[in-house]
Parts: C-alpha cells; structure tokens; sequence
C-alpha cells in the first residue's frame, strides 16, 4: 500500500540503499514486491518513495532470502550443483553474528581476567619445563642409591624406591608450580 502522507522518521530508498550497500534499484524493486504483498508501508512524496528502515528490515527478515531471492531471478548456473553450494544471506547474516558474539565473549572474559596473552603463557609453559627439567637432572646422582638397592632387595626393592622417588619428585614439582603461581599472583596484584 502506497500512501502521499509525509511522515517523519522516513527515509528515501536511495539514503536506504546507501545505508544497506546495495543498489537503489535493488531496494525499490525489494519495496515494490513487499508493498505489493501487505508487508510493508511506503509514502510517495512526489517522485521519490519514503520507507520506515526498521518496518523494511523486519519485512526483508520475515519475507526471506534475499540473495536466494535474486539467484531465483537469474538463470541457472549451468552446473546446477554450484548454485546449491552458494552461501544463502541468512547463513551469512548467522554467521557475521556468530562471530559477533563470540568476540563479545572473549573481550567479557579478557576485562574479566580470565584471559592471558600468548607471551605471559609461553614466558610460564617455559618456566614450568625449567623446574621439571631441573628435577629430572637430580636423577643421575640417585644411581649408587640404586645400585645398593638393587643388590641387597632385588628387582622388587628397586621398584619400590623408584616409586618412593618418582612420589617425591612430583611432591617437589608440585610445590615448585604452586610457589610459581603464588609469585605469579603476587607480583600481579603489585
């Protein structure tokens, strides 16, 4: 339905097809059809034909696709099975939007703090693999140990020290991490 009474809030398909990126022809052709079908209002003030952006918006999001909408209109590729790979609008509207969302998560959970630079956990991936690296040196002065071990008790005796040894050295890389995440913290919040 088209009405000549001016109201405000309106805007002209051409600042509409600007603000959209696409064609005025594109957009009046779009107007001419959801007009036609009830589902959106236009105003003719002269020879220009003004539409509410928000009604036109909302009419596009219930009439459909758009992009399927101008494949529609145009012939076939002549390999059909292009055609049917071919992004729709709405798969890429969901998209852009997915990603919206997720960037608004992760810069919630950067102001947050939950997140850390890549640098700060490569400085602390490197610090954690010193502190075990120099656990594991300690192992070859163990070897005499083992030795007499192995002598007086056998196979069993030198299973079990290894165990009683492999106990302690994750006790002390364990402590070891723990002070590191307590100096971590510490030097944070100063």
């Amino acid at each position: 339905m088209t009405v000549d009474v001016p109201v405000d809030g309106l805007v002209p398909l051409a600042e509409l097809a600007r603000r959209l990126g696409v064609s005025r022809q594109a957009v009046a052709k779009r107007v001419q059809r959801l007009v036609a079908a009830g589902r959106l209002e236009a105003v003719r003030e002269g020879r220009t034909v003004l539409v509410d952006p928000v009604a036109y918006e909302r009419a596009v999001r219930a009439d459909g696709d758009p992009a399927r909408d101008e494949l529609s209109e145009t012939p076939p590729p002549s390999d059909a099975s292009v055609r049917s790979e071919l992004p729709t609008f709405r798969d890429a509207r969901t998209e852009r939007e997915r990603v919206e969302l997720e960037i608004k998560r992760l810069q919630l959970q950067e102001r947050k703090g939950l997140l850390r630079p890549i640098a700060e956990i490569e400085r602390v991936a490197l610090e954690v693999g010193q502190t075990i690296a120099r656990r594991l040196d300690h192992l070859p002065t163990l070897a005499d140990e083992l030795v007499s071990v192995a002598h007086k008790r056998g196979a069993e005796g030198m299973r079990e020290r290894l165990t009683e040894i492999a106990r302690h050295l994750r006790e002390e890389i364990a402590g070891d991490l723990s002070r590191m995440t307590i100096s971590d913290d510490r030097s944070e919040a100063a």
